[in-house]
């Protein structure tokens, strides 16, 4: 992850490193681009400098890979953490027991929140609670669910009525970019379980990421939901993000291939809906690029034997191209990205607010060039383009293969 130093960080950015107080709970909401996991991590050294045990908690592992060298603070680096593997440590530690799931990794807040309720009447597991809570910096906040939230306002209530230091909550988040709206939170939602009134929640809206065209394009798919969109940039231009027809998933890669070895000091993002199209489309480019020196291709599969250790993806390296499923993008950005096979995204009439959510977060990831892509004949009707930038808007570069 590529961290500007604390100069560089912009006024908004500083205000809310320097001014925002480090106990109880507060909210930093703001769009693709602004600089959340920035903030993040800044906030987590101050905490530490505070004398604070600050968490910094990612809700998947490719985002806790890619974020991983971002600050040189040992206390700081000690702190970042998965959700379940933090949350699930947690939980065990003070009450002795696993999480209780109605799924695999879909916590049953019904009977844990009665459980932290609990905690008011023993003043061991209370004690376990604080120090193993500290203070806990949540990135991509909106993915949580209310459940945790609810059992975290416990947490600090407790702390709160103890006296217990250094027990707080900082969260960072964007509702624009939920990628499974049923079980994730909006701004309003986190607001009320944890109680935040407006004069603790901050805001970010300027765009440090994308390019002016890239961020337009973008911005076609927001929802309108409150964390905005972030201000176009001023001074960053480049290409028309592109939207191209091919004859079939062949062309697609060979497009990306081209692209790699003309550009083989760029660091590139490929993001595919399944994971059976992932492996296909990676093995395809693994022998595609075989003989390209100094290019490496790499991908994370949740669950692979192979590929499922997000320890083992390398970030912020000239010519690495990474392959990942939809899900696995959030928080991260590349040099360019690609997004293949669009017409393969499956979508419901009835939840088109989500399928534009998604394309708002994979194309927000991209820095300096944008394409998607999808396989149709000639001619043929393909409904999601439906919901595109039409050709004569100007925001994307139609072509045809």
């Amino acid at each position: 992850m590529k961290t500007p130093t604390y100069e560089d960080l912009s006024k908004e950015q500083d205000a809310i490193c320097v001014l925002a107080p480090l106990d109880g709970a507060t909210l930093v909401s703001g769009p693709p681009g602004t600089g959340k996991t920035v903030v993040a991590f800044y906030r987590a050294e101050v905490a530490a400098k505070k004398q604070q045990t600050p968490r910094l908690i990612m809700y998947n592992n490719v985002l806790w890979k890619y974020s991983s060298n971002a600050s040189k603070n040992e206390k700081v680096k000690e702190g970042v953490d998965t959700y379940f593997h933090w949350f699930g440590g947690w939980w065990k530690r003070v009450f002795n027991a696993w999480i209780p799931q109605v799924a695999p990794y879909r916590p049953d807040w019904e009977t844990m929140i009665p459980q932290a309720l609990s905690l008011a009447a023993d003043a061991r597991a209370q004690q376990r609670a604080f120090e193993q809570w500290g203070h806990l910096i949540i990135d991509e906040g909106q993915d949580f669910a209310k459940g945790f939230y609810q059992i975290a306002a416990v947490v600090l209530a407790h702390a709160s009525a103890n006296g217990a230091k250094g027990v707080a909550v900082t969260v960072l988040a964007d509702e624009n970019q939920r990628l499974s709206a049923d079980t994730n939170s909006c701004l309003a939602e986190i607001e009320s379980s944890l109680g935040i009134p407006s004069a603790r929640h901050y805001t970010l809206e300027k765009n440090y990421r994308n390019t002016y065209e890239i961020a337009q394009a973008a911005a076609h798919f927001y929802c309108g939901l409150r964390s905005g969109i972030p201000a176009l940039p001023d001074g960053r231009h480049g290409n028309t993000p592109r939207l191209v027809r091919l004859d079939d998933l062949d062309a697609s890669v060979e497009m990306v291939r081209r692209f790699v070895v003309n550009q083989s000091d760029l660091e590139v993002g490929v993001f595919l809906p399944t994971k059976a199209m992932q492996t296909k489309y990676y093995n395809k480019l693994v022998y595609r690029l075989r003989d390209v020196k100094g290019v490496h291709v790499q991908r994370f599969t949740s669950g692979d034997a192979e590929h499922g250790d997000a320890d083992d993806l390398t970030f912020d390296r000239p010519g690495t191209v990474t392959v990942l499923c939809d899900n696995s993008c959030k928080g991260l950005e590349f040099d360019a990205v690609f997004v293949p096979e669009i017409q393969a995204r499956r979508w419901e009439p009835v939840a088109i607010d989500h399928m534009r959510m998604q394309f708002y977060v994979l194309s927000s990831r991209a820095r300096q060039h944008l394409a998607f892509m999808y396989s149709a004949k000639v001619g043929e009707r393909v409904p999601i383009l439906d919901h595109f930038p039409g050709r004569d808007a100007g925001l994307l570069e139609w072509i045809d293969g």
